[in-house]
């Protein structure tokens, strides 16, 4: 196992100008949009990490379309019906760095995993 914050000291080292980029969006949102159902969802980065460009769709429950990322535009470019952040990307607090599973190997390599927000950051839902 080893922590976040380890991890991201790693991460850090390994290679600094990709870090620097990324912990520039840490707290940024960014919304995702489905061309099936036509609607989307507003994530923010909880942590510092990779996000991907599309994920399942979010927005409605039987879609099953793809929503793509749209790239973390400015708050003016989003649209208002979106509303706040409903999921947000985080790293757990501790890895198993010894896994051989696909979400390790993608948290090692600095990517985020998404979850749901409920009633506030602290009680965030992994999906």
């Amino acid at each position: 196992m080893i922590t976040k914050e380890e991890l991201e000291r790693q991460l850090a080292r390994k290679s600094p100008q990709w870090w620097a980029g990324v912990n520039q969006r840490k707290g940024a949102e960014n919304y995702y949009y489905d061309l099936t159902c036509r609607k989307g969802i507003v994530t923010i980065d909880k942590d510092a990490g990779t996000t991907p460009m599309a994920i399942a769709c979010r927005a409605t429950t039987s879609c099953g379309g793809k929503a793509i990322s749209q790239g973390y535009p400015d708050q003016q470019s989003k649209p208002a019906w979106l509303g706040p952040p409903t999921y947000e990307w985080y790293r757990p607090e501790e890895i198993d760095d010894d896994a051989d599973t696909v979400e390790a190997d993608h948290l090692m390599n600095g990517g985020l995993l998404l979850r749901r927000i409920t009633s506030g950051a602290a009680q965030a839902q992994p999906e």
